[in-house]
């Protein structure tokens, strides 16, 4: 006799077994995220955390991470002075490819988007992050 596929409602109950094992899945670096969440009111872990936080760097990403680092610190530091030369928050194509680079090596980089990012022009950098921060200080996240 010929096989019946199986009944409509098995093939639910092994699409949400699946589903199950899917979501079950924690993401490298969770179960570290929540234990140190857990120590938010331990200050001296806190400190020391902090306190190796550049030979953290230099072992993930040598000389190149900790001078990206420094870019943009300096970047931050600049976009949160107050001087009137800042008035205007924004960044530039190459900041923002700095950025870009930072992020790829201290973390998962994803190639596909840096084709994107490259294809912008200076000029649109500038309008499109001059809009974001201005919406970013309204506390328009949306906007931003």
């Amino acid at each position: 006799p010929p096989l019946s596929p199986p009944p409509f409602s098995s093939f639910i109950l092994s699409s949400q077994q699946n589903i199950m094992v899917k979501s079950s899945y924690t993401r490298p670096g969770v179960e570290a995220a929540v234990r140190l969440v857990n120590l938010k009111n331990d200050i001296t872990t806190w400190k020391n955390i902090e306190s190796k936080y550049k030979d953290m760097l230099q072992k993930k990403g040598g000389k190149k991470l900790v001078e990206l680092d420094q870019v943009c610190d300096d970047l931050g530091i600049q976009l949160h002075s107050p001087s009137p030369s800042s008035n205007k928050k924004r960044i530039t194509k190459d900041e923002l490819l700095q950025l870009i680079e930072w992020k790829f090596t201290k973390g998962k980089p994803r190639y596909a988007l840096y084709t994107y990012l490259r294809s912008n022009t200076d000029a649109s950098v500038i309008q499109a992050s001059s809009l974001a921060f201005t919406h970013a200080d309204k506390d328009d996240a949306k906007g931003a």
